[in-house]
């Protein structure tokens, strides 16, 4: 049997069901109500690039101009500035900048002991749109002073070098080499040389005894290896005596590395080269005590055909002393014996000596052989 409903009964659910209706439109209109957008301010430049020309001998800054308006429509603060390096100072508003207001960036180059083209970045920082911008400038600086710092860097007393290194990176034991450098006066002063100090297989030349002031004075140096009788890696000093007050001493330091030339070779033996083979290419002493010589064989071989000769043995430290007779050649399949005497002096602990070996094979000239130790401190 159906019930029939009551009309206030019916009316009372249609009020319900209204107002229900009207709060979800009300939160549906909320829900899409669009938000309000912050507009953003945007710097149009000028420039972004300038060329300053060239200078000469100028130590004062040089300002720098980039004009700029906001062309956004919101605001803009520039919030900071950054130059490429320490020779570049900004200066900058750091207050909003309204819709069409102008303003501009100075940067203050200090061209101080520079020289040539310079050209310098500035990386500008804003809270608009874009907000990063780069500014460039370009300069050329003529500055006898930068120039002269620049070409010779190097300073002992009050004379100026190009390079006080002389280097002779692979020099034929049998040939003859030579280099170049430059002692610049940069006093008011004549500086007179007195004399130079040479090894024996060195020469060293020049045109004048006496460097002017402002001048530069040219030095040739002539190594000749087969006097030098060594092979590997050398370092020797070049002394040169002035009267320079501040330091009348000057050093050279002289690096050579004298090397065998095997495109001498005959065809068998370039077919048929020495082969070095360590038997013993560690020898392990176990515990010993501070302050005690010991003394150490190590035992080498020549696999090849041709005869091997030994030509330098040497050591990273003074601890070591060689006997080897580098006249005797080890033929194929013969063996030498290398003797090293070890001194431990003051070395305490775990140590490894290295000791290098120089030979005439032409795939690897350069062989090591170790030596280990455990140095301790026996109380007497």
């Amino acid at each position: 049997m159906n019930k029939i409903l009551s009309y206030p009964i019916i009316a009372a659910l249609l009020l319900v069901l209204s107002t229900q209706v009207t709060i979800a439109q009300k939160n549906n209109i909320n829900q899409t109500k669009p938000k309000a957008i912050t507009e953003k301010g945007a710097l149009f430049f000028e420039r972004t690039f300038i060329s300053l020309g060239s200078i000469q001998d100028k130590e004062e800054p040089i300002k720098v101009v980039y004009k700029y308006r906001n062309i956004g429509k919101g605001k803009t603060t520039i919030t900071n500035i950054k130059p490429d390096c320490s020779c570049s100072k900004p200066k900058w508003d750091n207050k909003p900048i309204a819709f069409n207001q102008t303003g501009e960036i100075e940067i203050y180059f200090y061209p101080k002991e520079l020289s040539g083209t310079q050209t310098k970045t500035i990386t500008v920082f804003t809270d608009g749109e874009p907000n990063v911008y780069y500014l460039k400038f370009s300069i050329f600086v003529d500055d006898v002073n930068a120039r002269v710092t620049k070409t010779y860097p190097s300073k002992q007393g009050n004379t100026l070098f190009d390079s006080y290194e002389v280097m002779f990176p692979a020099i034929f034991n049998y040939a003859t080499d030579s280099a170049f450098r430059v002692i610049y006066n940069p006093t008011p002063k004549t500086i007179k040389i007195l004399g130079i100090k040479t090894p024996s297989y060195m020469s060293v030349t020049k045109d004048v005894d006496y460097i002017l002031p402002n001048s530069g004075l040219g030095i040739k140096f002539k190594y000749r290896a087969k006097e030098a009788n060594d092979y590997g890696k050398k370092l020797d000093e070049v002394i040169v005596h002035t009267d320079d007050s501040l330091e009348p001493k000057k050093k050279f330091l002289i690096r050579a590395n004298i090397i065998e030339d095997f495109d001498n070779l005959g065809e068998k033996e370039k077919a048929h080269p020495p082969i070095f083979e360590a038997i013993t290419p560690v020898v392990d002493l176990g515990q010993v005590n501070t302050q005690s010589t010991h003394t150490v064989n190590f035992t080498i071989t020549n696999r090849g055909k041709s005869p091997l000769y030994v030509r330098k043995i040497f050591s990273t430290c003074g601890c070591t002393t060689t006997d080897f007779d580098y006249s005797k050649p080890i033929k194929k399949g013969k063996k030498a014996t290398i003797t090293v005497l070890y001194s431990t002096n003051y070395d305490i602990g775990k140590v490894e000596k290295q000791i290098s070996l120089i030979t005439n094979t032409p795939n690897q000239t350069l062989h090591y052989l170790v030596l280990k130790a455990n140095i301790v401190y026996t109380k007497k």
